[in-house]
């Protein structure tokens, strides 16, 4: 057999101990001829030989595909017409079946889906507008003819079954991992993109509509917000349904990026949240309230956090998480919590000094200062950290002897929680200090000195002299009043303007009382 470097083997494969010829169609004709190469065996092993028999049967198909190309300029004048002469449908089947042709390579495949991407846009059409939120948060994008729109996704669902499906589900997947990893949201907060994303599904399903967020609107979404208590067999609160709406607003902008939304139909959505009288707001504990957590005999784990809570300010899942490297001699770094800036750095009161020293000796730096409150064990779990020890400290404050607990009549939810920890501290804390150095403390999300305090500097010496003024109740068996004047509620002033302060900037006024200026 000669060399194949010296015979001509162009439109020529091995088939089997064979060769045949394998020519390519025009793109403009695979549809028509429903192949993307003409084949024929030319029944010989030899290369010679077969290069020579090649000749006669590329001319037939040259012919073969001239024949066809008059055809189609006989029923069409030009491409645009000959579009029109079969349906979305029948236009994604033949698609569909060039794609399943087994002697499609992958080379020829990857130019079906070019062909495919173009046959959408010509269903598609030219924008007719543009739309635009005003908001200044989202890009333009543009607006299509509706039924041309429609046309175009059925040609694409007929070619890829449950193609829409598949994108919107590994778009989904994306988005929570990038919550996740990049974000650094809580479990928590990715629970809740779970769970709108789930309800909104299953109402679709319920109500017979498809699942295809370029169809929804925002009057099916509007009628999502209220039937969800009857989706989900129970009241929902306000305040709970306009998280659910930030949740998938903000997904949305994910799937316009995508093409698998059209307008961002949360943008209006949000309802009315009910006014909570005084009565029925959560508040701090009084002092008595403290003295009995602090005299309760509390397992030593749950003791150390509450003492934490209410001389620092900090959140449970904050506390849990702490480090050994994050306690100092006499500060605490707690890191970014919810919509906190950044990490903050706290004053160590004296009274929690046993505390830290018995719970960082004899360890290392990245070691858990709280390993007794360890993370959940289980893999993919949306449970916070913190979640056992919260459980712990509402059957702690409830247990007979404590009696922590005031829950009005018709009420779910008690209006003291280990939040009222943090409560307590900032009402105590708030009676001498200003508001920045309060909210820079507690690491409230308007705080604008947080970056000014950090050990041994001024502010810290500020916050520290403030911080000794914050003193637990004496510990006997004698009932505690709270000081005169005291606010339950003082920690609600952290979302408003000081009038008392409007002129006077939050680091000089701490300074001129440190100094007595």
């Amino acid at each position: 057999m000669p060399s194949k470097s010296t015979v001509d083997a162009r439109y020529l494969e091995p088939h089997g101990p064979q060769w045949r010829v394998t020519y390519p169609v025009p793109a403009d004709l695979r549809l028509r001829m429903g192949k993307t190469r003409l084949k024929r065996p030319l029944g010989t092993g030899d290369l010679k030989k077969a290069s020579k028999l090649k000749r006669a049967v590329i001319v037939e198909f040259d012919k073969l595909i001239e024949a066809e190309r008059r055809a189609m300029r006989l029923e069409a004048k030009d491409a645009e017409s000959i579009r029109f002469l079969a349906t979305p449908i029948q236009k994604g089947l033949q698609f569909r079946k060039l794609l399943d042709d087994p002697d499609n390579d992958a080379e020829g495949r990857q130019s079906i889906r070019m062909d495919i991407d173009l046959e959408h846009g010509l269903f598609l059409g030219k924008p007719i507008g543009m739309w635009d939120d005003g908001t200044g948060e989202e890009e333009p994008i543009e607006l299509y003819d509706e039924q041309k729109e429609a046309d175009a996704a059925l040609f694409l669902q007929t070619v890829y079954p449950n193609h829409y499906e598949r994108r919107l589900e590994d778009c989904r997947k994306a988005y929570i991992e990038k919550l996740t990893i990049e974000d650094e949201l809580t479990a928590r907060t990715i629970a809740d993109d779970e769970r709108a994303f789930r309800y909104l599904k299953e109402w679709c399903e319920a109500n017979g509509h498809s699942f295809d967020m370029r169809k929804f609107t925002e009057l099916m979404a509007y009628n999502f917000l209220r039937e969800m208590d009857r989706l989900t067999g129970r009241p929902i609160a306000n305040v709970t349904k306009n998280k659910y709406v930030n949740r998938l607003k903000k997904f949305w902008v994910v799937l316009r990026l995508h093409e698998l939304a059209g307008p961002n139909v949360w943008t209006d959505q949000l309802l009315k949240n009910k006014i909570k009288s005084t009565d029925e707001r959560e508040r701090a504990f009084t002092m008595d309230e403290v003295r009995r957590l602090l005299m309760g005999k509390a397992p030593r784990k749950l003791h150390d956090v509450i003492m934490i809570g209410l001389l620092t300010g900090a959140r449970l899942e904050a506390i849990v998480r702490l480090k050994v490297e994050e306690v100092g001699k006499d500060f605490i770094v707690f890191q970014r919590m919810k919509k906190e800036v950044g990490s903050r750095v706290v004053p160590m009161h004296p009274e929690l000094a046993e505390i830290f020293k018995r719970r960082t000796a004899n360890r290392k730096p990245k070691d858990d200062v709280f390993p007794d409150w360890p993370a959940a064990k289980k893999a993919g779990s949306m449970r916070e950290r913190s979640f056992k020890a919260s459980n712990a400290f509402t059957a702690y404050r409830q247990r007979e002897g404590v009696d922590v607990h005031d829950r009005l009549p018709g009420s779910r939810r008690s209006r003291v929680n280990f939040h009222s920890c943090r409560r307590w501290f900032i009402t105590h804390f708030r009676r001498t200090a200003s508001l920045n150095l309060t909210r820079a403390v507690v690491g409230h999300s308007q705080a604008s000195v947080t970056d000014g305090i950090y050990a041994g500097g001024p502010l810290f010496h500020v916050a520290m002299k403030k911080l000794l003024k914050v003193q637990l109740p004496p510990l006997t068996d004698q009932p505690v009043e709270d000081p005169p004047g005291i606010n339950l509620f003082a920690y609600t002033q952290l979302d408003k303007d000081d009038p008392d302060e409007a002129n006077r900037d939050g680091d000089e006024a701490e300074l001129e009382d440190l100094t007595g200026g």
